[in-house]
């Protein structure tokens, strides 16, 4: 859903209505596909209900580590594990 990131710089979401919200962030800085610098990300909940767990998905490595729990129906900001290209898995409480 592109309401969830402001897309431009190489962030896409898509999203099932119900449950799981999937951004895939082409932030790295050493990227030539993409002009991403590693900033923070602005995560827009703001049209959903309810609390969501996050989970960042290294795509070097295949690995998934917490990334703790938001409530929806505001704006968070999102600190990446590193200024590389993530993806980060919400699944509805």
């Amino acid at each position: 859903s592109p309401a969830l990131v402001n897309e431009a710089g190489g962030k896409y979401a898509l999203a099932d209505p119900s449950a799981t919200k999937i951004m895939y962030f082409m932030m790295g800085s050493n990227d030539s596909r993409d002009t991403g610098n590693g900033n923070p990300i602005e995560m827009r909940l703001d049209g959903l209900s309810g609390a969501y767990t996050a989970q960042w998905f290294d795509t070097r490595t295949g690995v998934k580590s917490p990334a703790g729990t938001f409530n929806a129906g505001r704006t968070h900001m999102l600190n990446m594990p590193s200024a590389d290209d993530w993806i980060l898995l919400l699944t509805k409480n």
